[in-house]
């Protein structure tokens, strides 16, 4: 289940000493909450852009929880829990900048 590499994910971040550990975790419970109960090798990159979308309001925030989702996969990956890597295969989203003085 995809609560397992979540797991995975915050046990390596918290390892790392990352700064950012608040925001990792509390991204970490809403992919959770939403993902969780889906087995890992069921997720595609179909369905991760589709929750994504759902999700995500910007791009920004498109970006960052595809980041924190290919994280949770690699560490899965690095564990031997999953074989692919579905958040690869999701582009990211171009942000589009506000033009100032305009």
């Amino acid at each position: 289940m995809i609560n397992d590499l979540v797991d995975l994910m915050l046990e390596h971040v918290r390892n790392q000493k990352h700064k950012d550990l608040r925001t990792y975790e509390s991204r970490g419970e809403i992919v959770r909450r939403e993902l969780g109960s889906r087995d890992v090798e069921a997720l595609t990159p179909q369905g991760l852009e589709s929750w994504l979308s759902d999700h995500c309001r910007t791009s920004a925030t498109f970006n960052r929880y595809k980041a924190l989702v290919s994280l949770a996969y690699r560490q899965g990956i690095r564990n031997k829990k999953v074989t692919v890597n579905p958040a690869r295969l999701v582009p990211q989203r171009r942000n589009r900048r506000a033009a100032y003085g305009s």
